[in-house]
């Protein structure tokens, strides 16, 4: 449909012709059955994102097929790509094409470099999922591996999506003498954007790092920017 939408607005100025109603019949796509013949077709915001994760998401998914089968000896610099890209589209709210993307290249026919980056991305896998509220998909997804045995960065991801704070402070003063854990991830990682908001997250970082954490205020005003936005919502 998308691509017939283009065809119209560059030939008919977006009148729609015999030949877009037979294609999308064709192909079943999903169509208002409104839309005849000489309708005129517009892009509203709704349409124009969803074309957006249409087009992103296969184009991603191409490359990164094609980029895996041609080039196998660069596993280790396709997966970090993935990581990347996908650590961008969650901090970016993008979460719904993160998914897309993700629960693609974590299928159990998709090879990794090593176990431990199919961990990071069965992690923003599953974060995909819990910001866009979908609680019970997060807790599936973390259900398909054991973290039992797993460094503690991993066990802090798993028990931070699960919203259990207890254990999550008790790895938290574990990870504090952790040299290649950084406290700046605490700050920087849409992972514990949820952490950040837990009033006994502050008093554990500022016992792990002896200062205080320097972004309570940007918290407070997301905490407050949130209410505001559900006030609005609900009036």
């Amino acid at each position: 449909e998308l691509t017939e939408r283009r065809n119209l607005f560059v030939h008919t100025d977006g009148v729609v012709s015999s030949q877009y109603l037979q294609v999308c019949k064709q192909h079943k796509c999903d169509m208002d059955l409104n839309i005849r013949s000489g309708t005129f077709l517009d892009v509203s915001r709704e349409y124009f994102e969803n074309a957006y994760m249409c087009l992103y998401e296969i184009g991603f998914k191409l490359a990164h097929v094609i980029w895996r089968r041609l080039q196998k000896e660069e596993i280790a610099q396709i997966d970090l790509n993935l990581i990347k890209q996908s650590y961008d589209l969650i901090a970016g709210g993008d979460y719904e094409i993160a998914a897309r993307i993700l629960k693609f290249f974590t299928h159990s026919q998709m090879p990794h470099e090593n176990d431990s980056n199919f961990r990071i991305l069965m992690i923003n896998l599953a974060q995909s999922y819990k910001w866009q509220k979908n609680e019970s998909k997060a807790k599936e997804i973390l259900n398909r591996c054991d973290w039992s045995a797993s460094e503690d960065r991993f066990r802090l991801a798993v028990m931070v999506l699960q919203d259990k704070w207890d254990e999550v402070y008790g790895i938290m003063r574990r990870l504090k003498h952790d040299n290649n854990f950084s406290k700046s991830y605490y700050k920087d990682w849409p992972l514990f954007k949820k952490l950040r908001e837990e009033p006994d997250f502050l008093r554990v970082y500022k016992e792990c790092y002896g200062e205080t954490f320097r972004i309570e205020e940007e918290v407070l005003k997301q905490k407050r920017e949130a209410a505001d936005s559900e006030n609005s919502s609900a009036s």
